[in-house]
């Protein structure tokens, strides 16, 4: 809505310049401002931008009944409602990446965004960007790590695990050759990515898997990772890795969605019923997708199996301390759209599969936690 009355105000202000009508389009700009103003402190508003998904408004296509007797209904549009480019996920598996030009300069503008997001949390812990040795895991094309360079950063190194990758996608077709497709097509997209930025030869790529990783000990002093945390396979060895090469008074940021909130289940395992991947068992899961997804069953099941972790919130405060990590900071981002579709029988179902889950890993789609090495 307040899109539209900016480009409305856009239209206006663009015609009375042509007319020379300038101070009517004075007049137009401080009216729109004023109601622009009243919209965003607009409780009306504020609800319809965070109202839960209206299940009554969405038709229903059948009903599964898991192995509890628990029966669900099913929901159409309600997939896409969580993740709407789940379809271009499934489409695009085993296809080469988009290299195209206009795609780098889009994610070269994506990639600042999501680097400034964690920027103010790093200078709060006295952690600068110039003359710092820096490892972003999960890298793909390195445009975080890319941006890193520019600012000064004295050596980044980029990560990413070509094995999760073709594990994730399809756990048939992990064979050496898919291995070095892989490789071979990041290495030649990285090349033609990093001739946007001019401090790219500070960049260092790496295929390496962070739960058995061989980078340097004690070497970095900042460790960041965007949409990473929820797919390492093993939550226990990775932290003590990176508590491992660690500087003594380095720390690590990682941002993520973990797998217990509404839309953890990704595009590949978001079912169509709220928190269907955690209301329903393993066993169960496999049926659904045999009687409900027959088409999408290898890649599905193989993300779920190999594409997403089971760690709670309770668990990264467990395995942190574990690793001789403290917990500077757990930022957890909860959204009222979530809290308006929970209730008892889904917390209740979820709990059942997994013990050890609170309702906020179910409400909180997005959580920054800040580590330090002890």
């Amino acid at each position: 809505m307040i899109q539209v009355i900016k480009l409305v105000f856009i239209l206006i202000n663009y015609f009375c310049s042509q007319l020379g009508i300038w101070n009517f389009g004075i007049m137009i700009k401080q009216i729109i401002n004023y109601i622009v103003k009243k919209v965003k402190k607009s409780h009306y508003v504020q609800s319809l931008f965070f109202a839960p998904i209206n299940l009554k408004s969405l038709p229903v296509f059948g009903t599964f009944t898991d192995s509890y007797g628990n029966e669900h209904k099913l929901y159409s549009g309600f997939r896409t409602k969580l993740k709407p480019d789940w379809k271009s996920f499934v489409l695009n598996q085993g296809k080469k990446f988009q290299t195209s030009p206009e795609f780098f300069n889009i994610n070269k503008k994506d990639s600042k965004l999501t680097l400034n997001r964690i920027l103010p949390i790093a200078y709060s812990y006295s952690k600068v960007i110039e003359n710092s040795n820096i490892l972003e895991l999960g890298c793909h094309f390195g445009g975080v790590s890319f941006w890193l360079a520019e600012m000064g950063a004295k050596e980044v190194y980029a990560t990413d695990f070509t094995g999760y990758k073709a594990n994730a996608a399809d756990s048939n077709n992990n064979s050496e050759k898919v291995l070095n497709d892989i490789d071979n097509e990041l290495n030649i997209a990285r090349n033609e990515y990093g001739k946007l930025f001019n401090n790219r030869n500070a960049v260092k790529f790496l295929n390496d898997d962070i739960c058995d990783s061989k980078l340097p000990e004690s070497h970095f002093d900042l460790i960041i990772s965007f949409d990473v945390l929820e797919h390492i396979s093993n939550p226990e060895k990775a932290f003590a890795n990176i508590s491992k090469i660690l500087k003594d008074d380095g720390i690590a940021i990682h941002e993520y969605n973990s797998f217990f909130c509404l839309n953890g289940g990704h595009s590949a395992c978001t079912l169509d019923f709220p928190w269907g991947h955690t209301r329903l068992s393993e066993s169960d899961f496999l049926r659904y997708l045999k009687e409900i997804r027959p088409d999408e069953e290898n890649l599905d099941l193989s993300f779920y199996k190999n594409g997403l972790n089971r760690m709670s919130i309770e668990n990264l405060v467990k395995i942190s301390k574990e690793n001789n990590l403290e917990i500077l900071s757990l930022i957890q981002f909860t959204k009222e759209q979530h809290m308006g579709l929970i209730n008892n029988e889904i917390l209740s179902q979820s709990k059942k599969i997994y013990p050890d889950i609170t309702l906020a890993d179910l409400v909180t789609p997005r959580i920054i936690v800040v580590l330090k090495k002890i």
